[in-house]
C-alpha cells in the first residue's frame, strides 16, 4: 500500500523534476561559456600577470598578418592595356615564369613594319647577288676576250716590224707588209675595243659590288631594327624574376597600364624570413620595446611556437620578425603574438 501511494506521488511529481535538472545543467552551461568568453577577452590583452622580483609582469596577445621581409617589385614593362594574366594573388611562381601578357597595337604595328623591310632588305640583296654574279662573268669573259686580242695584237706588232724591215731592204713583197700592216690595225682597234668592255665590266661589277655591301648593312640594320621592335614587344610578356609567392596584382583584363608602375606585381621571396603586423593600443603599445622577445603562433601550425623579436615600433605598428621553418607558413595568413610586458 505505502509503495504503491510512493510510486504514485512520484509519476504525479516526475515531470517537474526533470524540468528542474535540465533547467540546472543549461544554467551550468551558460555560465561556463560566458566564463570561458570573458577570459578569453582579457587574455586578447592581457592574458596573465606574474610577480618577479616585486615588479608586474604581463602577458599580451596580439592578432595581425603574416607578411614577408623580401619583397621583389615587378614592373609593368611598356605601355598597353592587360590582355590576361597568368598567375593570382597567392599563387607560387617560379623564376621566368609568364605572370601577366600586355598589348600594345602601336608596338605590335612597328614590329609588322620592321619585318616588311627586313623582307624588302633581303630581297634587294638577293637581286644584288644575282646581278654580281652575272657581273663577274661578263667581266671573266671581257677579260679572257681581252687577253686573247692583246695576245694577237703583240703577235702583229712583231710581224709588221719584221715586215718594215724587210721592205726596206727589198726582201719581202709590198703586199705582205700591206696585210701586216692592215692586221696590226685591225687588232689594235680591237685591243682598244676590248680595254673599254673589259674596263666597263670591271666598273659595273665594282659597282655592283659596293651596292650590295651598302644593301649588307642596310640588312644588318634592319635586323637590328626588327629585334628591337620585338624586344619592345616582347616586354609586354611580364615575367618572374624570382621564385616565390604573388602578394599583389595592379589591375584587370583591359585595363591600362604604364611603364611608371613599378608594382605591377610583388612576389615575396625568401618566405622563410616572415614578419608579423600588430597594432596593439594605448599603454600596450608604450609598453613594446625594439628588440625584445616574441612568440608567434600561427593556425596552420598550430603545435608549434615561433621565435621572433620586434623589429621596429612606428606609427602605431609593432613589427616582429620571425624565421619560420615551415612551408605552410605564408604570406597573408593570421598569426597570434605573445609578448611579455614589465
Amino acid at each position: 500500500m505505502l509503495i504503491e501511494r510512493f510510486m504514485t506521488t512520484l509519476r504525479r511529481w516526475f515531470p517537474a523534476l526533470a524540468a528542474l535538472v535540465l533547467l540546472a545543467v543549461a544554467g551550468a552551461a551558460g555560465y561556463n561559456w560566458y566564463r570561458s568568453r570573458n577570459d578569453s577577452q582579457k587574455r586578447s590583452d592581457v592574458s596573465a600577470t606574474k610577480q618577479n622580483a616585486g615588479q608586474s609582469v604581463a602577458e599580451v596577445g596580439l592578432s595581425g598578418m603574416i607578411y614577408a621581409r623580401e619583397v621583389v617589385n615587378v614592373g609593368a614593362g611598356v605601355e598597353g592595356q592587360v590582355l590576361s594574366f597568368h598567375a593570382e594573388v597567392g599563387d607560387e611562381v617560379y623564376e621566368g615564369q609568364l605572370l601577366a601578357e600586355i598589348s600594345n597595337q602601336n608596338l605590335a604595328n612597328a614590329r609588322e613594319e620592321s619585318e616588311e623591310e627586313l623582307t624588302r632588305a633581303q630581297t634587294r640583296i638577293d637581286e644584288l647577288e644575282v646581278a654580281v654574279a652575272s657581273g663577274r662573268l661578263e667581266a671573266s669573259r671581257a677579260q679572257a676576250d681581252l687577253t686573247r686580242v692583246r695576245g694577237e695584237h703583240e703577235r702583229a706588232t712583231r710581224n709588221v716590224n719584221r715586215q718594215k724591215m724587210l721592205i726596206a731592204e727589198g726582201a719581202t713583197p709590198r703586199q705582205s707588209y700591206d696585210r701586216a700592216e692592215a692586221e696590226y690595225k685591225t687588232l689594235g682597234t680591237d685591243l682598244q675595243n676590248l680595254e673599254a668592255v673589259a674596263g666597263g665590266a670591271e666598273a659595273r661589277l665594282a659597282s655592283l659590288q659596293s651596292e650590295l655591301d651598302n644593301a649588307r648593312k642596310q640588312l644588318e640594320a634592319r635586323v637590328l631594327d626588327l629585334e628591337a621592335a620585338q624586344a619592345r614587344l616582347d616586354a609586354g610578356q611580364v615575367f618572374s624574376p624570382a621564385s616565390g609567392i604573388v602578394t599583389s596584382r595592379r589591375g584587370t583584363p583591359g585595363e591600362d597600364v604604364h611603364p611608371s608602375v613599378a608594382d605591377f606585381f610583388q612576389i615575396a621571396t625568401n618566405l622563410s624570413n616572415l614578419t608579423v603586423l600588430v597594432e596593439p593600443q594605448g599603454s600596450v603599445l608604450a609598453s613594446i620595446k625594439q628588440g625584445q622577445t616574441a612568440l608567434v603562433n600561427v593556425a596552420d601550425i598550430p603545435n608549434d611556437v615561433l621565435t621572433g623579436t620586434v623589429a621596429s615600433v612606428t606609427d602605431g605598428k609593432v613589427r616582429v620578425d620571425f624565421v619560420s621553418p615551415s612551408a605552410l607558413v605564408k604570406p597573408g595568413q593570421t598569426a597570434q603574438v605573445r609578448l611579455m610586458l614589465r
